[in-house]
């Protein structure tokens, strides 16, 4: 399932500052609350707003640009639901660099549009569950 920013709005995740893109990174709603897994190249996060508690997977993304050697950094934020959110506390009781479960917490991040931060630093909602990887080759 993939949800629209209006759907999202109408099933009470989140709140009008959440819901919406800041203009800088002063002005972003979230703060972490734990770390699930990291790695060089790429990491997952619980994030919680500040204003309405309504929590957040995070997953950092770095394209590595093996051709002009400047990798792109991406950040995407996806609101969850109470029974998503304790499926990933299931799923990831402590932080870890050798998750089994990481195929299944990008698949949360496809279930519906989130707030995304671009290489430029750019905060932007995506109505649609795509993320950075899903735009390159396999393999």
């Amino acid at each position: 399932m993939n949800e629209t920013l209006d759907e999202i709005a109408s099933t009470g995740l989140g709140c009008p500052r959440c819901r919406s893109a800041p203009s800088s990174r002063a002005e972003f709603p979230l703060e972490q609350t734990r770390s699930l897994y990291s790695d060089c190249h790429e990491g997952f996060a619980l994030y919680r707003c500040r204003d309405c508690g309504q929590m957040y997977l995070e997953e950092f993304q770095e394209i590595v640009d093996w051709v002009g050697g400047i990798d792109d950094l991406w950040q995407r934020w996806v609101p969850l639901t109470a029974a998503e959110a304790a499926e990933v506390e299931r799923l990831c009781p402590t932080e870890s660099e050798e998750y089994d479960e990481l195929p299944r917490l990008a698949a949360l991040m496809h279930r519906r549009g989130g707030l995304t931060r671009d290489p430029l630093g750019r905060f932007h909602w995506s109505e649609h569950g795509w993320d950075t990887g899903d735009l390159m080759p396999p393999g």
